[in-house]
C-alpha cells in the first residue's frame, strides 16, 4: 500500500481528510503539506499512516465453499419440490 492509498482509505473511513488527520493526531494542515508533498514524510510517519489505514480498512471474507445438498437423505425437504405442506 502507497502513502496515497493509506491517506484515501482513511478519508473513506472517516468522510474527510479533516477527520483523518483528528484521528491521526496530526494537524490538518500538517496532514495536507504530507498529503501534497509540501512537507517531507519520514519513514516512521508514512508506515504510521498506512498501518493506521490498514487497520481500517474493510477485510476481505474469504469466500466459504458451499456444500451441495443431499437430495437423496429423506430427512431433507425442498421447497417447491412438490411435496404437499400442513399448517
Amino acid at each position: 500500500m502507497t502513502f496515497a492509498e493509506a491517506c484515501e482509505i482513511l478519508k473513506g473511513r472517516y468522510r474527510t481528510h479533516r477527520e483523518a488527520a483528528r484521528n491521526l493526531n496530526i494537524s490538518y494542515e500538517h496532514y495536507c503539506a504530507l498529503r501534497s508533498g509540501r512537507a517531507h514524510i519520514s519513514k516512521r510517519t508514512a508506515e504510521f499512516i498506512i498501518l493506521k489505514a490498514k487497520t481500517v480498512a474493510p477485510q476481505e471474507q474469504p469466500v466459504a465453499h458451499a456444500t451441495p445438498a443431499n437430495h437423496d437423505d429423506p430427512g431433507m425437504s425442498l421447497p417447491n419440490s412438490g411435496q404437499s405442506v400442513t399448517v
